[in-house]
């Protein structure tokens, strides 16, 4: 190792290699620092938003790129480690619609997860979900039907997926919405 450390002492052509090599390693450096904190920054933006807020995924039919993509929404108002919202989905070619009627959505925050029950507008069934914080948004998973509904009929709940904040017109207004249905008593 010493030969070799004498060897670069004594060349200046390999010297002059070692110091390109040593920026492009300190360019490198500072990417890879760079990218650690916008991932931090994003994960701090996403537990700034909390559960609360208007979130949304796409449903889409990757067999059918001419049939219209459904889409899952969730509106969660929070008060202390209390949620309450309602949600509306439709699956792909929207075959299904399923609109969680106000209130329709009650659970609770332990940490950067929340237990959630959600109860269909479509077949009156009640489920129990767990949703937890990610960097870009909350990932969404049903666990299992709790109560059963009257009609038998099919949900448009998702099953899992990853809910990003909704930044539209109709999510601004469903949520003003939803924070007055959850004021209420």
């Amino acid at each position: 190792m010493t030969t070799s450390i004498q060897q670069f002492m004594t060349r200046p052509r390999r010297m002059e290699k070692m110091k390109t090599h040593s920026a492009g390693l300190g360019r490198l450096a500072v990417l890879v620092l760079s990218s650690a904190c916008a991932s931090t920054g994003m994960a701090k933006e996403s537990a700034a938003l909390g559960f609360a807020g208007a979130w949304k995924t796409d449903w889409c039919d990757p067999g059918d790129s001419k049939e219209e993509c459904g889409s899952f929404s969730l509106y969660l108002v929070r008060d202390g480690d209390r949620l309450c919202g309602r949600f509306n989905g439709a699956s792909p070619g929207l075959q299904r619609v399923d609109d969680g009627e106000p209130r329709s959505v009650n659970g609770i925050v332990i940490d950067d997860s929340a237990v959630l029950t959600a109860t269909s507008g479509r077949n009156d069934a009640t489920y129990l979900i767990r949703v937890d914080q990610v960097p870009s948004g909350l990932q969404w998973q049903l666990i299992n039907e709790v109560g059963k509904g009257g009609n038998g009929d099919v949900n448009a709940l998702a099953e899992r997926g990853l809910l990003r904040p909704r930044q539209d017109g109709i999510g601004t207004t469903t949520l003003d919405a939803v924070r007055q249905e959850c004021a209420a008593d």
